[in-house]
């Protein structure tokens, strides 16, 4: 039987607790420079969105977050405090994703054809 290996992701972000710290947040604004935080492949937005991790007692109680990871990445122990911190927003470019929706609802329809729905050959 093996055992699940998981990383270590610091202090709750909302109580700054170590117990069960298993959530990870994507906030609506830049994380600090040099931050290595979430992006997306779709709409193309480079890496560069806040993350804040939270215990699982701090999501059951919708506690919000008053610090962000502050290194390199969402692993680092450094938390930055929100207080204070300017937040430049951040968020994906809606217009590119459903652009992609397209794209995938055209795909899956033509995946559901047969080869005898084309009389070509």
């Amino acid at each position: 039987m093996s055992e699940e290996v998981r990383e270590d992701l610091g202090n709750c972000c909302a109580c700054l607790g170590t117990q069960n710290v298993n959530n990870i947040m994507c906030m609506p604004f830049e994380g600090p420079p040099g931050f290595q935080g979430w992006g997306c492949m779709i709409c193309g937005i480079p890496t560069r969105g806040a993350i804040a991790v939270l215990c699982d007692t701090c999501v059951e109680l919708g506690a919000v977050p008053r610090y962000i990871v502050g290194g390199r990445f969402v692993s680092s122990t450094m938390r930055v405090t929100l207080d204070g911190f300017e937040r430049k927003a951040f968020d994906h470019i809606e217009a590119r994703h459903a652009e992609y929706d397209r794209i995938e609802l055209i795909e899956d329809a033509l995946s559901d054809l047969d080869a005898e729905d084309f009389p070509f050959h």
